[in-house]
C-alpha cells in the first residue's frame, strides 16, 4: 500500500484560508507550535495531483512511503520570523 502525506506549517491567522484540493482544512487538524503563532499538521493526502492554497505563507513538506519505496521533498519554502 503506498500513502502520501504533508506537513504543513501556517500562521494561525491563515488557518481558515488554508485549502486542500479547493476544501478547507479543518482546525481539529493543527495543532499550535508553541507560542510561535504557527500551527503544524500532518496530513495524509490521496494519490494523484493536490493543490494547497492560503492566503499567506506557508511550508510545505511532501513525503509517501511505498512497499519497497519512499520519497520526500520540500513543497513549499520561506524564511519565517
Amino acid at each position: 500500500m503506498f500513502e502520501s502525506f504533508l506537513n504543513l506549517v501556517v500562521p494561525q491567522s491563515a488557518l481558515s484560508t488554508t485549502l486542500l484540493n479547493g476544501t478547507n482544512i479543518s482546525a481539529n487538524s493543527f495543532q499550535p507550535i508553541g507560542h510561535s503563532g504557527y500551527s503544524a499538521a500532518r496530513i495524509l493526502v490521496p494519490a494523484g495531483t493536490n493543490t494547497l492554497r492560503s492566503s499567506q505563507p506557508m511550508e510545505v513538506e511532501v513525503y509517501g512511503f511505498g512497499y519497497c519505496d519512499i520519497y520526500g521533498f520540500i513543497g513549499g519554502a520561506t524564511v519565517f520570523p
